[in-house]
């Protein structure tokens, strides 16, 4: 009987013993799920604000950049070719090696007779001699931007530049470890970042909406062995909208003005900014006039439809030729060096004759409307080639144009 009740007693003994640990088991599961579940929450906050930083800082980054960009374009249209010539001379001064890069005191820290303090500049210009004028420009007017936005956001970014695919910058690092040497005074004269994901990320063909885009991640281009990584993001900046970046693109690369001095005349109107600065970056040396709209003196005495000012200012410059245009740019009238009109039908008979001899002129001949002259279609006879007409409107000429395959009108 004894035996029995010690036995019980075990027995008891060793199921709660058993039923003690289940529980313990038990509670510790719960536990752990629970912790588990604390932890995934935690680390779902964690990305989640995580990824609302990066996204705000993103942000903050895109506004930085479009506000430097339109401080850029303002700097730009208010500097003189003497003053970018200044300007040049003081930011990059030129190096035995064809270069154009900052000065040491520029990155070292210095005190300018403005009271501004410049410091941590770096600037690198390759093949300086062919900087086009219109990026020459832009380099000497990004240096106070880059500057004055790079102290600005120096808490939140550690460099701040403008670039341009012909490997030309201006940057703003003055925490990155080298200092910026390799720009300052290390880099090979003949670098060339064009073949780079940044020289191409946001060109007018890859970035039509002009967004802020960001590299893939990559070594730094002075680091040949890749130990640190880095990705960076670009605005485009464009001087005085696209329409700039497409006219130049239209003009073969070949096509050098210089040496030639040219008075265009804008009849204050649309093309009052476009067409002097197209010419000059094409190197022009280019008078303007015709370029102070105020709203009411559109075409106002002035443009392809009073030639007449341009004929006098042509004499006045002994300019080569002079450009006039109407208000909403979609005519023109030349001018020779003696002053006299080259009027449109002039124009195109010279071309169409030109385009002719080297195989370009395309169709049988020459599309006009019913206003051109007859000796137009006599000179164009004489040589074999045909006068379209069609009635008064650029619509009508175009569309005969496209339709029988020409490309003169």
């Amino acid at each position: 009987m004894q035996s029995l009740s010690r036995r019980f007693q075990l027995s008891l003994g060793v199921m709660s013993t058993i039923v003690t640990a289940m529980g313990a088991v038990a509670a510790f599961m719960v536990f752990q799920g629970e912790l588990s579940n604390r932890q995934i929450a935690f680390l779902g906050d964690y990305v989640a604000e995580r990824s609302t930083n990066v996204d705000k800082r993103f942000s903050n980054l895109e506004g930085l950049h479009r506000s430097a960009a339109q401080e850029l374009e303002r700097r730009l249209r208010a500097l003189t070719p003497a003053e970018v010539d200044r300007l040049t001379e003081r930011y990059f001064p030129a190096r035995p090696d064809g270069t154009r890069r900052s000065r040491p005191e520029d990155f070292d820290g210095r005190l300018t007779p403005e009271g501004d303090y410049v410091y941590g500049m770096g600037a690198f210009i390759a093949r300086a001699a062919e900087t086009p004028p219109l990026e020459k420009a832009a380099l000497a007017a990004a240096f106070q931007v880059v500057s004055g936005f790079g102290q600005a956001a120096h808490g939140q970014y550690d460099n701040f530049y403008f670039f341009t695919p012909s490997t030309r910058l201006v940057m703003f690092g003055p925490d990155r470890p080298d200092r910026l040497m390799f720009y300052r005074h290390e880099a090979p004269a003949d670098l060339d970042l064009s073949k780079e994901e940044m020289a191409t990320l946001t060109s007018p063909e890859n970035d039509p909406d002009r967004l802020t885009r960001c590299t893939n991640l990559q070594r730094l281009v002075q680091d040949t062995i890749g130990e640190r990584l880095a990705t960076a993001c670009l605005t485009p900046a464009y001087a005085d909208g696209r329409y700039i970046e497409a006219v130049k693109g239209s003009v073969a690369k070949a096509v050098d003005l210089s040496g030639l001095k040219i008075v265009v005349d804008c009849a204050n109107g649309a093309a009052y900014k476009v067409a002097p600065t197209v010419l000059w970056e094409l190197g022009a040396e280019v008078v303007p006039v015709g370029v102070t709209p105020d709203g009411f003196n559109i075409n106002g005495n002035c443009g392809s439809t009073h030639p007449g000012v341009l004929q006098e200012q042509v004499v006045t410059h002994h300019a080569h030729i002079g450009i006039a245009l109407d208000g909403d740019a979609d005519r023109v009238v030349l001018v020779c060096e003696r002053g006299q009109v080259i009027d449109g039908d002039q124009l195109m008979a010279t071309i169409s004759d030109h385009w002719m001899r080297d195989g370009r002129l395309m169709g049988r001949g020459v599309v006009a409307t019913v206003m051109s002259n007859l000796g137009l279609e006599r000179y164009l006879g004489a040589r074999k080639l045909e006068l379209v007409r069609t009635q008064v409107g650029d619509r009508y000429v175009l569309e005969r144009m496209r339709s029988d395959g020409f490309n003169l009108g």
